[in-house]
C-alpha cells in the first residue's frame, strides 16, 4: 500500500510539474516593441518553449527565420589562463582579479589545480564562436562564460546560482577588447559601482542572468534574461549592439513581476 501511495504521489508530482510549466509558457507578453517584427517573432520562437528553456537554454528556431552561432566549448585544461582571466572579469570586475571590489566568498582560486577543481565544481564553461556581434561587417571573436546548473532550479532543488556573461576578445584570444565587450554587458544596477570604481572594475555580472547570441535577417542580436530582482526581473530583454552602444529593441514578460519563476 506504501508503494502504491508512493507511485501515485510521484505522477501526481510530474503531472503538477507539466501543469505549472504550460501555464507559466501562457504567461509571455511582449511589454517593448509590440507589433514589431522581430519582437513578435521572438515571442513565437519562446511559445514553443518551456519555461525552464526560455530562462536556461534558448533555442531560436530557423523556420521563424532566426539562426544561432555555432559554439565551441574551449578545453579547460589547455586553457586555464583564459577560463581565470575571464572568471576574474566577470566575478571580480577586473581580469587580474587583484584590484577589484569581490564578494568575499567569490574569490578566484590562485592554484592551478583548484581552479580547475572549483571550475568544474560549479560546472563553469567557456565557449567560443565567430559573430559579427556589432553589425559592423567584422566577424569577432565572441566568448560566452556561463556558470551553474540554471535547469537544477526548475526540478524542486533548492535554488543555485548561475550566471552567463559575454565577452570579445583579440590577438589570439590574449586581450579583452573592452569598447566591444562593455555594451554586451547590461546591468544598471551595478553602474554606480562601475563609476566608484572605475577601471578597478570593468565587467561584472550578477546571478540569475543569462545572455545568449542570435541572428534574424541578416542582423546579429543579443538576448538577456533577468532573474535578479531589480527593475526587469522576470523578463527577457533583445538588444542589437552597434558602434559601442547596445539598445534595447524588444522586451518580453516572462512571468509576473512578483513570481519566482524557479524553485
Amino acid at each position: 500500500m506504501k508503494n502504491l501511495h508512493r507511485c501515485v504521489g510521484f505522477i501526481l508530482g510530474l503531472l503538477w510539474l507539466l501543469i505549472a510549466g504550460v501555464a507559466k509558457a501562457g504567461d509571455y507578453e511582449i511589454i517593448m516593441g509590440k507589433g514589431e517584427e522581430l519582437c513578435e517573432a521572438c515571442l513565437r520562437n519562446l511559445l514553443r518553449q518551456t519555461a525552464e528553456e526560455a530562462v536556461c537554454d534558448r533555442r531560436y528556431a530557423p523556420e521563424l527565420g532566426f539562426g544561432q552561432p555555432d559554439w565551441n566549448v574551449l578545453d579547460l585544461e589547455k586553457q586555464v589562463e583564459l577560463y581565470k582571466r575571464v572568471a576574474n572579469l566577470v566575478i571580480q570586475g577586473k581580469e587580474e582579479g587583484k584590484e577589484g571590489v569581490p564578494q568575499p566568498n567569490l574569490r578566484i582560486p590562485k592554484e592551478h589545480d583548484e581552479f580547475i577543481r572549483v571550475t568544474r565544481q560549479t560546472r563553469t564553461t567557456l565557449s567560443a564562436a565567430n559573430i559579427d556581434i556589432d553589425n559592423d561587417g567584422q566577424l569577432d571573436r565572441v566568448l560566452k562564460y556561463q556558470s551553474g546548473n540554471c535547469e537544477k532550479n526548475f526540478h524542486g532543488y533548492y535554488p543555485g546560482l548561475y550566471k552567463s556573461a559575454l565577452v570579445v576578445v583579440v590577438g589570439d584570444q590574449r586581450a579583452i577588447d573592452y569598447p566591444k565587450s562593455d555594451p554586451l554587458t547590461q546591468a544598471p544596477l551595478l553602474e554606480d559601482t562601475k563609476a566608484k570604481y572605475k577601471d578597478k572594475w570593468r565587467i561584472g555580472v550578477s546571478h540569475f542572468r543569462m545572455y545568449q547570441v542570435f541572428t534574424y535577417r541578416g542582423l546579429v542580436y543579443f538576448d538577456l534574461w533577468d532573474g535578479s530582482g531589480g527593475p526587469d526581473t522576470n523578463t527577457l530583454s533583445i538588444y542589437e549592439a552597434k558602434q559601442g552602444q547596445a539598445r534595447k529593441v524588444c522586451q518580453i514578460s516572462l512571468f509576473p513581476a512578483g513570481d519566482v519563476p524557479h524553485n
